[in-house]
């Protein structure tokens, strides 16, 4: 429908959701593109593991909704369109893809003539975007023959400018991309770093309780004693070696940070995605993201848990000293039931078990969830005890 701004009134057509998809349950956005006789829409498909969004490029008339386009007519009564997100410039679809629903998003780019697909066009540049996240938004700022400028939303808020040049192919040139998730944490966790690449070792485990208060007075109290003994002359040519450049000052300023707590790494939630974030007191890349990792889009709350009250009494917050200084980190998603009938998913709780400093994933899974999540208990088991 076109729609007066100023008067309220407007006209078009009616288009029935079955018609222009056989499997979308609900219409999530409607992009008219620049170029008159075309439309993107994006629905909500239940079929897969979780629900996702795609997306098709339609004819788009007098303010109705006309056919989709494909790739030839001779699969029109049976083809599905797939995509992520597309949009359409001068001759060209531009789609966004990822390969089974999972690895980074590629940029694909068609030639299209009326409502076909004529032609794969050669593409070049950043075909990739460096995003796990599905793109849920794709608008066109401009377009003239030669050249369009997009901007890209994915579902964990990631947001992308990319500039496209037009010829025989097509160049992708990514601008910029911004986290715009970081705007909207809704939890957060410190945890010490207390090596340089944390690993899945049990001395890792025993380097992290050396954080605790009781060892941190033993060290300092060992080093005093290294002091008065005779150490005094080793620490004054490490500290000229530092300030002259011949040893790395970065390097020893680091070494101090992890062996007295202040290498912090911040573990930052936000809907749809978690971040690993420096935030060390004298590093250099304070305030990098370390990391990202991607939660179900279509989760209700999410919440980090860390640690665990099986202490033998409440000094430290009830929390056992392995636990409260572990860099294990579980991140609990609740996630709606989706769809009716025999296509109902759910409700279900999924979670991650995560190694704060570097990301990676030790164990993942999913419950089913009879009843809605009244309180989270954390019980802190090493993923030492169960890795194979």
């Amino acid at each position: 429908m076109s729609v007066d701004p100023t008067s309220g009134s407007g006209s078009g057509a009616e288009t029935a959701l079955s018609t222009m998809h056989p499997l979308w349950t609900a219409v999530h956005s409607v992009h008219p593109q620049p170029t008159n006789g075309y439309i993107a829409v994006s629905g909500t498909d239940t079929r897969y593991p979780r629900t996702r969004l795609t997306s098709a490029l339609f004819l788009y008339t007098d303010g109705k909704v006309g056919e989709q386009v494909y790739t030839g007519p001779q699969v029109k009564q049976d083809e599905e369109t797939e995509y992520d997100a597309t949009a359409y410039c001068s001759d060209r679809q531009i789609a966004f893809e990822r390969e089974g629903d999972t690895g980074k998003v590629q940029v694909k780019a068609f030639g299209v003539k009326g409502n076909e697909i004529t032609s794969k066009l050669d593409i070049s540049g950043d075909v990739q975007l460096p995003t796990d996240d599905a793109v849920t938004e794709v608008m066109v700022l401009s377009c003239t023959t030669s050249e369009m400028s997009i901007l890209v939303i994915t579902s964990g808020k990631m947001t992308a400018f990319l500039n496209l040049k037009l010829a025989a192919g097509v160049d992708v040139d990514l601008a910029w991309t911004a986290e715009e998730a970081l705007a909207s944490v809704t939890d957060s966790i410190f945890l010490d770093t207390a090596t340089d690449d944390s690993s899945d070792s049990d001395e890792d485990e025993a380097l992290l309780q050396s954080l605790n208060l009781s060892s941190r007075l033993s060290s300092q109290m060992n080093s005093f004693r290294n002091f008065v003994s005779g150490g005094f002359l080793s620490d004054v040519i490490s500290i000229f070696m530092s300030a002259s450049g011949l040893e790395g000052a970065d390097a020893d300023s680091k070494k101090k940070e992890r062996a007295f707590g202040f290498a912090k790494v911040a573990v930052l939630l936000s809907p749809g995605a978690v971040f690993g974030m420096d935030v060390s007191t004298a590093s250099s890349g304070r305030g990098t993201i370390l990391w990202r990792m991607t939660l179900d889009p279509n989760a209700a709350w999410s919440k980090i848990v860390h640690g665990g009250a099986t202490a033998n009494s409440l000094v430290g917050g009830g929390q056992d000293k392995h636990a409260l200084h572990s860099h294990e980190v579980m991140v609990i998603s609740y996630i709606p039931a989706v769809g009716s009938g025999s296509r109902k998913k759910g409700p279900k709780i999924a979670w991650k078990c995560v190694d704060g400093p570097t990301g990676k994933i030790h164990a993942e899974g999913s419950v089913d969830a009879s009843s809605p999540v009244a309180q989270i208990l954390p019980i802190h088991v090493s993923h030492h005890d169960y890795q194979e």
